[in-house]
């Protein structure tokens, strides 16, 4: 009788520590990035532990100082700005969707200053703040269950050259989105964010923009010198494609190999090594922080 007791709370201790790990929550990739720095890429991860029939999540991205930014940068909008409720964005336009079935969710801007919203903001135009939400749905049985997380939507965009922070935040951009949006699959319908269970959580991205440094550039071998050592890696790199063994800072807003910053590594750049360092050529590499 003893045994079967114990073995019943062992179940039960079990079936009460998975509870406690089941959790409905989004996440916003934080990371670094040089100034100026072009394409950085960043993952929204959602978690849930039953089938999801919707999720909705407004965000809204603004400064913490002053100039430091995302902007459209050459490639123009990380989303598209023409219809207010668009089509799924492909990776072609910059977003790319990781549902499951690519056709569940749709990306929209949000409204400039609607009715119900407590946190106002601007649809995007790349000035904080910028308003927009994701939202998916779909029909029974929903999507399966992620408990581990599952990347739900890349954004690709360029920062402005200001060192500081700015942060992808959850905010009111419609009255019928609140904050987050997170329906469980089933019956009863439960809704795990703000308006009904409040048990989602949601943790915001803060980019930092970090001043330009860039280390000994040129030094391919990465012993702290340019000399005959880095002329093999920049070789391999450009007609082997052979990856650089040594990675750029974080703040350095260039090519690895790119020796006259053109923004591609080329021949030429193999012939301004050999010339610097076996016919004494008085020109080094460039400067990837000087515009």
């Amino acid at each position: 009788m003893k045994r079967i007791i114990r073995i019943i709370s062992v179940i039960g201790l079990i079936v009460m520590n998975a509870q406690a790990m089941a959790e409905w929550r989004v996440d916003i990739e934080s990371k670094q990035a040089g100034a100026g720095r072009q394409n950085i890429t960043l993952e929204v991860t959602a978690y849930w532990d039953n089938p999801l029939a919707c999720i909705a999540v407004p965000i809204v991205v603004r400064e913490i100082d002053p100039g430091s930014f995302w902007t459209p940068g050459p490639k123009g909008l990380p989303y598209d700005t023409v219809a207010f409720l668009a089509n799924p964005i492909r990776s072609s336009n910059r977003v790319i969707w990781s549902w499951s079935d690519p056709d569940w969710a749709t990306i929209a801007e949000g409204l400039k200053s609607s009715a119900g919203c407590a946190t106002p903001g601007n649809m995007y135009d790349g000035v904080s703040p910028d308003n927009f939400h994701f939202f998916g749905h779909g029909n029974d049985p929903g999507l399966a269950p992620e408990p581990n997380g599952t990347t739900i939507l890349q954004i690709e965009f360029d920062v402005t050259g200001v060192p500081g922070q700015f942060e992808f935040d959850t905010a009111c951009s419609i009255p019928t989105i609140p904050c987050l949006f997170m329906i469980e699959a089933g019956v009863p319908i439960i809704e795990h964010g703000p308006s009904g269970t409040n048990d989602a959580i949601f943790n915001k991205g803060i980019i930092t923009i970090v001043p330009c440094s860039c280390g000994t550039w040129g030094d391919l071998s990465g012993d702290g010198q340019i000399n005959p050592l880095d002329l093999p890696y920049i070789v391999n790199y450009t007609y082997k494609s052979v990856p650089f063994p040594i990675p750029l800072p974080t703040g350095c807003n260039a090519i690895q190999g790119d020796w006259n910053c053109d923004g591609a590594v080329t021949p030429l750049d193999v012939i301004n090594l050999v010339n610097y360092v076996y016919r004494s050529h008085p020109c080094g590499p460039c400067d990837p922080c000087v515009e």
